[in-house]
């Protein structure tokens, strides 16, 4: 169903006649809370994939600093071109961190904004029940919130340091090292919140398994119900 609101002004000019003005149409989808939750689910899920990736692409953050630490470990046993080189792989490294990191804690601010939405949108339509407020507030938005103000800019700061190290020419593993353990840090913040997540998603997969159920069990009624009027008019005919 759809609701279609204009809103209508007119004063009270009794000299040249009242003025008149009419706002655009504005037009409102309306759908029952069981349309609602499923509409939610599915952006749940779309912030999950998101989530996961970038989970995943820390992951290989963390491997990629465990390579060039060693690659730092080894730069007193070699010269010439090939410490050099190792430099180079150094610094691209540090560059190449700090601007995904970056790029990634942007995005998971996006996805702690889009969970409050989501909890605003089950407020908002009077859906909300004391469970699924207690999983989006205390298991999902209040870690994602100290993920956001706490653990990525620690990382960020301590792959600045590393940055700056080889800027300034010195030993970059002791930085590497500060770097390695707050990534370390931050990924076990996430992979708590993508299990609460996960757990929510469980629960909604249940719910829908079960309307599926319903609806399928209705079918099959409204299919007994049409054969059993066939058959009694045939006879009827008869």
């Amino acid at each position: 169903q759809r609701l279609a609101l204009t809103v209508y002004a007119a004063d009270g000019d009794t000299l040249y006649g009242p003025n008149e003005h009419r706002s655009q149409k504005f037009v409102f989808t309306l759908v029952s809370i069981e349309e609602l939750q499923s509409l939610l689910y599915a952006k749940e899920l779309n912030l999950r994939r998101r989530f996961e990736q970038i989970h995943t692409e820390l992951k290989d953050l963390q491997q990629d600093l465990n390579l060039h630490r060693q690659r730092g470990e080894a730069l007193a046993t070699v010269t010439g071109e090939e410490r050099r080189q190792a430099e180079a792989a150094i610094t691209a490294c540090a560059e190449r961190s700090l601007l995904n990191v970056r790029k990634n804690a942007a995005e998971m601010l996006s996805i702690e904004v889009a969970f409050g939405e989501i909890r605003d949108e089950l407020v908002n339509n009077a859906a909300q029940t004391p469970q699924n407020m207690a999983r989006l507030e205390s298991k999902i938005l209040a870690p994602l919130k100290v993920v956001n103000s706490e653990g990525f800019p620690a990382v960020d700061v301590s792959l600045g340091l590393f940055s700056l190290a080889n800027q300034k020419g010195q030993n970059p593993v002791a930085a590497i090292v500060r770097s390695e353990e707050d990534v370390a840090r931050l990924i076990k913040s996430l992979e708590q919140v993508l299990l609460d997540i996960r757990e929510l998603e469980t629960f909604q997969e249940l719910l829908e398994l079960y309307k599926t159920i319903i609806d399928l069990q209705n079918e099959v009624m409204e299919d007994t119900k049409t054969q059993r009027k066939e058959k009694a008019l045939r006879a009827l005919e008869e």
